[in-house]
């Protein structure tokens, strides 16, 4: 059941970011990552290996629609699963300063992957326009939208019948059933 919960939520997302949202305009040429902020949620909910699943699938999706190289998007949200579980057990003081600091590092993580593979593909970079038309407008509209992104995972969690442990054990479920 939560694998294809999974599958149909990043459908949904998937196709939600790349048909329905556009960048903000000229002003702020954002548009919020829904995949990226989902695939962290997920991870921190239900652990590595749903967020390998959930890395995995997201980024095959969105690698199947870009213009970089196959497998960048994969890399990236697969690497960020990994490194998300383990800046948690350090950062767990605030849940709020935990989910802002790692949604900020997780998009600027995400755009250094992509651009290097642009790089390594024989592609030229702007990274001052990436940093500041790019990387910074998104980190903040994926502040925004992964609060509610991280809220909904977590209800959706209670639903599936997974009920967080402690604090400093976030990333492993517990079906009620063991409690």
């Amino acid at each position: 059941m939560t694998s294809f919960v999974l599958l149909l939520a990043l459908l949904v997302l998937f196709l939600v970011q790349s048909v329905l949202l556009i960048p903000f305009g000229l002003w702020f040429p954002a548009r919020p990552d829904l995949l990226l902020v989902f695939v962290l949620g997920w991870t921190l909910t239900f652990g590595h290996g749903q967020g390998i699943a959930a890395a995995a699938l997201a980024g095959l999706l969105m690698d199947s629609t870009s213009v970089a190289p196959f497998g960048s998007h994969t890399l990236a949200l697969l690497l960020l699963t990994r490194i998300a579980l383990s800046l948690e057990r350090q950062l767990i003081a605030s849940k709020m300063i935990f989910t802002v600091t790692l949604i900020v590092f997780a998009t600027a993580f995400y755009y250094l992957v992509l651009s290097l593979s642009q790089v390594i593909s024989g592609a030229r970079v702007d990274w001052l326009g990436s940093l500041g038309f790019v990387v910074v407008p998104t980190a903040l509209t994926n502040v925004v939208v992964g609060s509610l992104l991280f809220w909904s995972v977590e209800i959706l969690a209670g639903k599936l019948g997974v009920q967080l442990r402690a604090a400093s054990r976030r990333s492993q479920p517990v079906l009620r059933s063991e409690v």
